[in-house]
């Protein structure tokens, strides 16, 4: 995340295999949230506040939040199950 602020980078995703290895993969995925969280929460919007505002108030809403996120230049921080990312890493580099 750190290289991402001083690099001028967009996002940063967390890879990981949580769809298999729940307990190990799905701990680092959240391990890495938090870390942004309680890091960086002033300069990074993470997928799960995306989640948690969609719960709460709309897709809509969670989509305003993001991009007024991205216009401020707050890093946003994915997460991605191990073989899609290197599917699109392949196909759609610059979304990564």
């Amino acid at each position: 995340i750190q290289y991402a602020l001083d690099n001028n980078r967009k996002s940063v995703t967390l890879v990981h295999k949580g769809n298999i290895m729940k307990f190990t993969e799905g701990a680092f995925k959240q391990w890495g949230y938090d870390l942004a969280h309680n890091e960086f929460g002033d300069k990074v919007f993470t997928w799960q506040q995306y989640d948690e505002i969609v719960e709460k108030d709309g897709k809509e809403k969670a989509n305003e939040i993001q991009e007024q996120a991205e216009k401020d230049g707050k890093i946003i921080i994915k997460d991605s199950i191990a073989d899609i990312f290197l599917q699109q890493i392949l196909t759609r580099p610059a979304d990564h």
